[in-house]
């Protein structure tokens, strides 16, 4: 291409030989003339004729190994545009290697670097698109005053096309829409009019990705045969002249019979493009079957854009389109069958902003990032890391949570476990993973690990070139890993469940469920904490796999994990259950009635059963709730556990509905914050009792830290491998929601006796409501009483008076001592 002439004056001593037509590429540069004829002189031709055209290779000792592959190639991408498009508009093909790393196609030929020659991409991708250069910017020449078409139109021919051979399009496109997001930014931002050329990633994005996509929903629009029909067209009319866009536009106008003047001069002209949202899908039935009605929004740009809408039914999927040109949209269709999902451009095939689950982590988010903090302890050893991505370098001491949560971040060979959990190692000279950010939407943290500062040199410089990718290992510059994440496909919208049945062939008792469940280190039983038909299917359970395993613990979320002395002492006989629950502060603490739980733990202590406390101190969860990690002191951070994993969207989701549902005035991110410290401190907990003793565990906790696994089992997998089996009570039948569901018949327990009011605990045991037909309202209690005593104990806090309660029994007499207006009394209550 005659564009590239420009590019290529930084050479200084490299050179094609005397060539006349190789040499033009240096304008005047006589002394590039002269280092580029000598290189040209070593360099080895090989030729065949493929069609009528002489195709050659030009290349060095190390690469002729590479020639027939090369020319073999050249050939079939030769053929194929032909066929496609129209005659090769040259009599030759060249392809020339030169002693740098470089792509670039002009008339007739195309330079490759030495360096690139080997790479098996450069064959399957690279060396087409040059190719098809040839009639794109060679044949057809580019008006660049009106903005380079050629590279969006090539990169759709070439590239993509290849990639929809393969099945590979949908994720291609995927990365392109996201590339586009993680690089280009409104404040320097370029319409497609204004792309002459790229330089660097923010220019690319716009005239190789986004013209892509442009012109890919263009000939969604059109069709196959009008496009190329139009392409044709276009090639013809404008060989040997320089072309613009709107002589590209005006040929698949003329091939299509449609009027895309407006649609496309708005897309040439506007900058950015259309960020979409999905909203209020309903199903109804109509005399035709079933109408689904949704209505769609659009922010960012202003433009008109095709989009196909994927709907699955019980029985198949049924494609449609719409066509979206105002911010607000409403749309229906009718299907036979009842529809199930709703997905709007599900393979990607829209230009438009990627919505945050549609976008995986990936390298290239994370080098787009506005800016970025590279924490690490070894500033040396990952220079060349910190030089790439520019970022503020800080301690890892010096990183607050405030910090974590509103910035990108590296943690260049320092743990992230603190904030992402442990995650498995990779051994390799380097290595480098990208997360999704728990508090960002569409946000990154990246990890990198290294053997050596040569490990981080040779690899750091080639990240660029795999901006795909969420997970990458090198050993001395060679790639040896690469992982992708998966994300969902198109803007998606449940629209029914699908028809679900449970096949019921015997019904298992609690007890045949322990005899036929898998051999797991840890059982987890799910409950309602206040219902006596879940405790008592706990201690079914626990009995069953005490009698088959023998040495097995008890991880109960009841009790907090700094009283695990007292629960040693209260199974071991050293103290009574009174001492226990006092010691425990199981009254203040839990505050749901001890006798829910005591078969449990009588069991347990008859047996010497461990009985391990899981849970953190709720003053923590409570603060954290309120005003964040950062709210906490220095030791009370003491407490915390070791690694917290805010990475699952899924948990997140989950969180986030339930918060809906209960967030009074509370900050999401806080109520986040202590949900999960709640959750990975039991998980820790366990896992360190596990890891200590070898005993496999029952866990004992409420339905929502067990449900789908994503709550404590996921997390306690996570720090000990070991696997885990889930058992719920009284949950619906979701798939995947438990390996086992319990649905026992409501069951009627003893309650300790209350003597009905209300307590406020500012200052001592308040009464500030008696309620009607009570213990107290006969005894002659009086809301702004201060109970101070009950039956000759001292009350001093309200757990004073649960735990005497506890003690006594309905039908009793007893005494309650209270302040009255400064004067004590003493009343007579029967429970």
């Amino acid at each position: 291409m005659r564009y590239i002439i420009i590019l290529l004056m930084f050479v200084s001593a490299t050179a094609f030989g005397a060539d006349p037509e190789l040499l033009k590429a240096f304008g005047h540069n006589e002394k590039a003339k002269k280092a580029m004829a000598e290189y040209f002189d070593t360099l080895n031709e090989k030729s065949i004729d493929a069609g009528g055209v002489r195709i050659s290779v030009l290349f060095s000792d190390s690469n002729m190994e590479h020639a027939d592959k090369y020319l073999e190639a050249s050939a079939e991408y030769i053929e194929l545009y032909s066929k496609l498009l129209t005659p090769y508009p040259y009599e030759e093909f060249k392809v020339v290697e030169v002693p740098y790393p470089a792509g670039y196609a002009f008339d007739g030929y195309t330079m490759i670097g030495k360096q690139l020659i080997p790479y098996p991409f450069i064959l399957d991708y690279s060396l087409g698109h040059e190719v098809l250069h040839q009639w794109f910017g060679g044949a057809v020449g580019i008006d660049y005053e009106t903005g380079n078409w050629a590279e969006g139109l090539v990169t759709l021919l070439s590239d993509h096309l290849y990639r929809e051979s393969s099945g590979e399009d949908k994720e291609y496109r995927r990365m392109t829409l996201a590339g586009f997001d993680s690089y280009v930014r409104s404040e320097d931002e370029i319409s497609l009019r204004e792309f002459r050329a790229r330089h660097g990633k923010k220019t690319s994005s716009v005239g190789y990705g986004k013209s892509m996509m442009f012109l890919h929903m263009l000939r969604n629009m059109l069709g196959e045969q009008s496009f190329y029909d139009g392409l044709r067209l276009f090639i013809r009319e404008n060989t040997g002249n320089e072309a613009s866009w709107d002589d590209l536009i005006h040929a698949l106008e003329r091939s299509s019979a449609r009027e895309l003047k407006l649609v496309a001069g708005r897309w040439l002209e506007v900058k950015g493009m259309p960020e979409l949202s999905l909203h209020g899908a309903k199903v109804g039935m109509v005399p035709e079957g079933f109408e689904t009605k949704l209505r769609l929004t659009r922010g960012g740009a202003q433009l008109p854009i095709h989009l196909p809408v994927s709907i699955r039914t019980v029985n198949g999927i049924e494609e449609r389109s719409v066509y979206l040109d105002s911010d607000n949209a409403t749309y229906s269709f009718i299907t036979e069958e009842e529809p199930v999902e709703l997905a709007v451009d599900p393979s990607f095939d829209a230009p438009r902003i990627l919505l945050p689950a549609e976008t995986p982590p990936t390298t290239a988010r994370f080098m787009g990032a506005d800016s970025r903090i590279i924490v690490t302890g070894d500033a040396d050893k990952y220079a060349a890391l910190i030089e790439l991505f520019d970022g503020k370098v800080i301690q890892p001491d010096e990183l607050t949570d405030e910090m974590f949560r509103q910035n990108t971040i590296l943690f260049a060979g320092v743990s992230a476990k603190e904030y992402l959990g442990e995650r498995g190692r990779i051994e390799a000279g380097f290595v480098f993973n990208v997360y999704p950010h728990p508090f960002m939407e569409k946000g990154v943290v990246a990890h990198a690990s290294a053997m050596s500062a040569e490990e981080v040199e040779r690899a750091a410089g080639k990240l660029r070139h795999y901006g795909r990718y969420a997970g990458l290992a090198f050993n001395m510059g060679e790639n040896i890993l690469k992982r992708v994440e998966t994300a969902e496909n198109g803007i998606i919208e449940e629209l029914r469940r699908e028809k679900q049945g449970v096949k019921v062939e015997s019904v298992l008792s609690v007890s045949d469920i322990a005899r036929t469940m898998k051999d797991a280190p840890f059982v987890f039983i799910g409950e309602k904490h206040d219902e006596f038909s879940h405790h008592a299917n706990q201690l079914i359970m626990i009995k069953a796999l005490h009698d088959r395993k023998g040495d097995i613990a008890i991880g109960m979320e009841m009790f907090h994990r700094e009283f695990q002395d007292v629960l040693d002492d209260y199974i071991a006989g050293r103290i009574d259950e009174r001492t226990m629950l006092e010691r425990t502060e199981y009254f203040s603490r839990w505050r749901f009635d001890f006798n829910l739980y005591k078969p449990i733990l009588d069991y347990a202590k008859e047996n010497s059963i461990p009985v391990i406390a899981l849970n953190i101190s709720n003053a923590i969860t409570a603060k954290v709730s309120r005003n964040g990690l950062e709210s906490l002191t220095d030791e009370e951070r003491e407490q915390l556990p070791r690694e917290i994993d805010y990475s699952n969207s899924d948990h997140r989701d989950f969180l986030e509905h339930i918060f809906s549902i209960h967030k009074e005035s509370r900050n999401f991110e806080y109520f986040l914050q202590a949900q999960l410290l709640w959750e990975e401190t039991m998980a820790e907990t366990a896992a360190d009792y596990y890891q200590a003793t070898g005993r496999d565990m029952v866990i004992l906790a409420g339905n929502g830290h067990v449900r789908y696994g994503y709550g404590i089992p996921d997390r306690l997998k996570r720090r000990t491998g070991g696997d885990y089996v889930t058992i719920l009570n009284d949950a619906p039948m979701n798939e995947g929601v438990a390996d086992y569901i319990l649905q026992p018949q409501p069951l009627d327990g003893e309650k300790a006796p209350k003597i009905g009011v209300s307590i406020l605990t500012a200052e001592g045991v308040e009464v500030i409501k008696v309620f009607d037909d009570t213990p107290a309202i006969r005894g002659g209690v009086e809301k702004g009483d201060v109970i101070v005593g009950i039956d000759g104990q001292d009350v001093e806090e309200l757990e004073d008076l649960k735990l005497a309660l506890f003690y006594m029994e309905k039908g009793m007499d007893i005494t309650l001592d209270v302040l009255r207006d400064g004067e004590r009394l003493t009343l007579e209550l029967t429970l």
